[in-house]
């Protein structure tokens, strides 16, 4: 972990600018639709009304304890199944040693494969999201054992519409800059450039991994290709 930690200090990472927007008028704009790079935001500088540590918007997810609930009675059952297995040989009975192994397999089958989808449903789900002053998003979700991931994108630009089933967005694969565009970067893209574009931690702040773009140059414009390194959250 100190490793992975470690080496995302190593690279750059992309740092928005301050919104103009209030809180309020900020949940009409579209994320997805933004291609901008935005600049770090100077220290000392608020929303209007807001303090440098107030978050600039937090949503919360209205169906988390109703998730929460849905995966303890999967895990419940599951653990019901397997403690009710062994008694279909140990019991006297009738039913041939044939039988008796087919019904402890579907007992078993259809508790571990009903547990494994709603495991896979609910792991896109956002628990909650955090807006910080200076554009970063932070969005909590939950691993299949139900502790909690946070993943921070660094440039809402990176979001995508979701592909997947119970998602809403996802991290790009692929990002396309125009010369203008390519020219409000922080520091400038270089062919060759790598920067992180988001990170997930587990809830002792460890980093699990991220999401990494590398920049190359096609004639004016740039283009971002993106890779997974460890176990981040699309």
């Amino acid at each position: 972990m100190l490793g992975l930690r470690g080496c995302s200090q190593c690279r750059g990472v992309r740092k928005p600018r301050l919104s103009t927007f209030s809180g309020l008028q900020w949940q009409r704009v579209s994320l997805v639709s933004s291609r901008r790079f935005l600049q770090h935001t100077p220290q000392g500088t608020t929303l209007a009304g807001e303090s440098n540590k107030a978050p600039l918007y937090q949503y919360y997810g209205p169906l988390a304890e109703t998730w929460k609930r849905l995966k303890l009675f999967s895990f419940a059952s599951l653990g019901l199944a397997a403690a009710i297995t062994p008694f279909f040989f140990i019991l006297e009975s009738t039913v041939p040693m044939a039988g008796r192994v087919m019904l402890g397999g579907v007992a078993i089958g259809s508790s571990s494969l009903s547990t494994a989808l709603i495991g896979w449903c609910t792991a896109p789900y956002v628990t909650s999201l955090t807006v910080d002053n200076d554009g970063t998003i932070k969005f909590t979700t939950r691993s299949f054992f139900m502790k909690s991931l946070e993943t921070t994108v660094y440039d809402k630009g990176f979001l995508r519409p979701a592909t997947r089933f119970m998602a809403h967005w996802q991290l790009a694969k692929e990002v396309r800059l125009s010369k203008e565009e390519a020219e409000q970067a922080i520091a400038g893209l270089e062919d060759g450039k790598e920067e992180t574009v988001a990170e997930t931690r587990d809830e002792k702040g460890d980093i699990l991994g991220w999401w990494m773009v590398r920049w190359r140059r096609e004639g004016d414009s740039y283009v971002g290709e993106c890779t997974r390194s460890g176990n981040v959250v699309q």
